[in-house]
């Protein structure tokens, strides 16, 4: 070693020794487009972003006629929970967290960290908040609003773009929702925007209607396939393109022609969810009223019917439905989501189907329903202006790191395309009692319809699937409707094989009604309580311990005779470990191809049901049941109103049903609320009920108790079949 430079060695192990500066992240810059945006971004300053923050005011003078009024109500009429109104965020955030400084730093694209898959703010209602052309609304035009709408808008749009391009997120059913508030907010603030910059976001709008386009809808879970109609709508819109128009309408023609089940649902997971239908109505009448093309008018009339034949009312105001056929979920279609009122008003707007949700048809949502007046309308709006002030104070609020989001709680769009003259038109229904504004079982007519009704242009799988009858003394709900591909042998992705649905008086509200704890619920139904399913079902267990049932069996033939004041429904299956993937038994240990039948005949004196198996040869069954669930009730209250008694017909005498099996049963009684049933037999029946309760843990707190009716011990036609036969009446 060179020894003149040992000194120089030593002083440099004692210089200070610093990290370099962490480096800061950059966005994307791989398109010419991208560049644009970001070149803009850097020229904006904090002051840019700066917004005086000011009330809300209030005067009885802004209304110029009291469907002007009713429109606005419409907007304080919902929020909170939901809705423009309720979300101040993006207005009493920091300015500075939209300057390029902040957004881009050591921790990461600084744009993100909301929850629930949700941007940190909503950029559509920051723009509805600019674009609000409203007397007392301090924010409309406010330019600096609409930048931060933009710059938020701005990143996503960057940031997305690289993820897709790095093969992540490639699914239609997350882009369309971002490109919903994408596309919404341009619409509404692109005035504000340089003509370079326009040109540039409306490049990344294109790469994202045309990727939609080119994935196509997914399907997996094909409500959120129905955000793409919103968002490639206002794309269209927004730049004013004719072609894409066109193409925009052709693409939304396409996804329901894929997904819109002629029964009247957008299937999930290729079954019917009917609390993730309540999504699909909601994006459907958004995209409806926006654009006002029929085929979205079509789609609603389908749906809204068959929500409003699955709303059963209880005699204390609730309304229940059936769930059992449920894909996913627990829940059912009077208690779907996204189901506010604004909502339900929007789609009311398109479809005299849904006109009835105004006034009833969903279970705790009574206030409020109905057709308010002037006065009313300003006491609401008076008393919302004051609480909706009160959050115009500074929030602290932060971003995160960006991450993809595809949620949006959108702008109340009812309010945003309200057809003027439709408060008019609700005060005639109201005034007339038209029947519209009844649920289809609170009003005074009998009724026998099939879903779907125009059975000769219906796929094989997608006939029959449904039938909601009403007669004088009852009501009944029958499905032969398939199931959901999703769940397995093990995960009960919903019940089926054709069955009793709901019995349903006015007295008695839904004395028999088939329920789910949900797939994706945290407690779903598995074959170790197949005795509580609590579902209509011939169901048993073999001489190994193994369960099997009806109720699994997907895709039951079925036969529906509608003549007059009767309807005919049968329904055809096999259990069985060689069909259907094995899902109709436990762990595959029914060998054997056991043929069952169920015969429903419904008309004025009740509902005849008979049902029958044909055991395998060499199949041994230490158990096997006709199971019909009783519902207890659903929330608390409606518990302890409904108070259900089960009791037993022996020899002349009632007795209190329980857990023990007793012969020669001759009648069942349940009674509930005010009013009671009877489940008659053509021959006496040896009957209990299940051990447990089963309660819903998932979206309610329904509670079923199943009663089951021996049929080892039935009489028999034949010494192979096993059947059971009973009228259901009150």
């Amino acid at each position: 070693m060179n020894h003149y430079f040992q000194p120089v060695i030593f002083l440099l192990l004692f210089i200070p020794w610093s990290a370099p500066d962490e480096q800061r992240s950059v966005l994307p810059q791989d398109h010419e487009y991208q560049i644009t945006l970001r070149t803009y971004l850097e020229t904006l300053t904090e002051e840019d972003f700066a917004i005086a923050l000011r009330p809300l005011t209030y005067g009885f003078d802004y209304f110029s006629s009291e469907d002007d009024l009713f429109k606005t109500w419409i907007l304080f009429r919902q929020a909170p929970p939901q809705g423009p109104i309720a979300d101040t965020k993006g207005i009493t955030v920091e300015p500075k967290h939209f300057t390029l400084e902040s957004i881009e730093s050591e921790q990461g694209i600084l744009m993100g960290g909301g929850s629930d898959n949700r941007p940190w703010i909503a950029t559509d209602q920051m723009a509805w908040w600019s674009a609000w052309d409203y007397p007392g609304n301090p924010y409309y035009g406010n330019e600096a609003l609409k930048r931060r709408a933009f710059v938020y808008c701005a990143v996503d749009m960057i940031m997305n773009d690289e993820a897709h391009e790095k093969g992540e997120n490639k699914r239609s059913d997350y882009l369309g929702g971002t490109l919903i508030w994408l596309s919404y907010t341009y619409y509404k603030i692109k005035d504000i925007l340089p003509a370079d910059v326009r040109s540039a976001y409306e490049t990344g709008l294109i790469k994202f209607f045309e990727r939609i386009e080119e994935w196509g809808p997914r399907g997996s879970a094909a409500d959120m396939d129905q955000f793409a109609h919103v968002g490639l709508w206002y794309t269209a819109k927004a730049i004013g393109d004719e072609d894409l128009k066109h193409r925009a309408r052709a693409h939304s023609e396409y996804i329901l022609s894929e997904h819109l089940r002629p029964a009247g649902y957008i299937d999930h997971g290729d079954g019917f969810d009917p609390t993730y239908n309540g999504i699909s109505l909601d994006f459907l009448g958004w995209a409806a009223l926006a654009s006002g093309y029929d085929f979205f008018k079509v789609a609603l009339d389908r749906m809204s019917k068959l929500k409003a034949y699955l709303s059963l009312p209880e005699p204390e105001g609730r309304y229940y439905g059936p769930s059992h056929f449920s894909t996913a979920t627990s829940g059912d279609s009077p208690n779907d989501q996204r189901g506010l009122f604004s909502r339900d008003l929007g789609i009311a707007m398109v479809s005299d189907q849904a006109k009835y949700l105004i006034w009833e048809g969903r279970g705790g949502q009574s206030h409020g329903h109905g057709v308010p007046g002037q006065a009313e309308m300003l006491d609401r709006i008076e008393f919302l202006t004051r609480r909706t002030n009160n959050h115009f104070e500074r929030n602290d609020s932060k971003p995160g790191r960006w991450e993809r989001a595809h949620w949006t709680d959108g702008i109340i769009y009812a309010h945003e395309y309200y057809p003027p003259g439709f408060y008019e038109k609700l005060r005639q229904i109201e005034a007339g009692q038209d029947p519209v504004r009844r649920a289809p079982f609170n009003r005074d007519e009998n009724f026998i319809h099939r879903f779907p009704e125009n059975d000769v242009e219906s796929p094989d799988q997608h006939k029959d699937e449904f039938l909601a009858a009403r007669f004088a003394e009852y009501g009944v709900i029958i499905h032969t409707g398939r199931l959901s591909w999703w769940g397995g042998t093990s995960g009960q992705s919903g019940f089926g094989g054709g069955a009793l649905s709901a019995f349903w008086t006015k007295n008695t509200g839904s004395v028999i009604l088939g329920r789910t704890g949900g797939f994706q619920g945290p407690a779903p139904d598995t074959w170790e309580n197949w005795r509580e399913w609590p579902t209509h079902a011939i169901s048993g267990q073999t001489g190994s311990g193994e369960g099997f049932s009806s109720a699994r069996y997907r895709y039951p033939q079925k036969q529906y005779k509608i003549n007059g004041q009767n309807a005919t429904v049968s329904a055809f299956g096999v259990i069985g470990n060689e069909v259907d993937g094995g899902r109709t038994t436990e762990n595959e240990t029914l060998g054997s191809r056991n043929y069952y039948r169920r015969d429903f005949v419904a008309g004025p004196e009740g509902l005849s049901v008979e049902s029958a198996i044909m055991a395998g040869a060499g199949e041994e069954m230490t158990e096997l049941y006709e199971i019909i669930p009783v519902f207890i009730g659903g929330r608390s209250s409606n518990i302890e109103q409904a108070n259900t008694r089960i009791s037993l017909l022996i020899s002349g005498e009632w007795i209190k049903a329980d857990t023990s099996l007793r012969p020669d049963v001759d009648q069942i009684r349940i009674q509930r609320h005010q009013g009671e049933v009877f489940i008659e037999f053509s021959e006496p029946q040896h009957v209990k009920l299940a051990s447990g309760i089963w309660e819903d843990q998932y979206q309610s707190d329904a509670r079923v108790r199943n009663i089951l009716i021996d049929l080892l011990q039935a009489p028999k036609a034949r010494s192979e079949e096993m059947k059971v036969h009973y009228i259901i009446h009150d």
